[in-house]
């Protein structure tokens, strides 16, 4: 069995190499031309934004889901109760200041909640 100062080291070394191939997997996510240079390798990370196109569909799908739930009769807080749902979450799927938008997984949920399919979902003019 190892001591202390040897698990303490071989974690160290472990740590190091994780970190190592990480910075490379987040730096070849990050430039789609390779990797960057040795001297950027401890940077941050951001993902690109939204461009114009992906956040007028964000707004329309808040739009959408805020109608719908309209649609039912009931409060934010009547649909959270009725559906047993946290209201902040309805609130942030119905938010356009949500910065991340939707995934279908939730839009889905929603749907199976009202009642609807997908198409029905999506099928509407804008």
């Amino acid at each position: 069995m190892r001591d202390s100062k040897q698990l303490h080291q071989y974690f160290n070394s472990i740590g190091i190499i994780a970190l190592y191939y990480l910075q490379i997997y987040q730096n070849y996510l990050c430039n789609p031309n390779g990797l960057h240079k040795s001297n950027d390798f401890l940077q941050n990370c951001v993902m690109a934004g939204l461009n114009e196109e992906d956040i007028l569909l964000k707004n329309k799908i808040a739009d959408r889901i805020k109608f719908l739930r309209a649609n039912t009769g009931l409060s934010q807080s009547e649909f959270s109760k009725k559906y047993e749902i946290d209201r902040q979450i309805l609130n942030r799927w119905e938010s356009k200041n949500n910065k991340r938008g939707l995934t279908i997984y939730t839009i889905a949920k929603f749907c199976h909640l009202i009642g609807i399919s997908l198409k029905d979902f999506f099928d509407f003019e804008a």
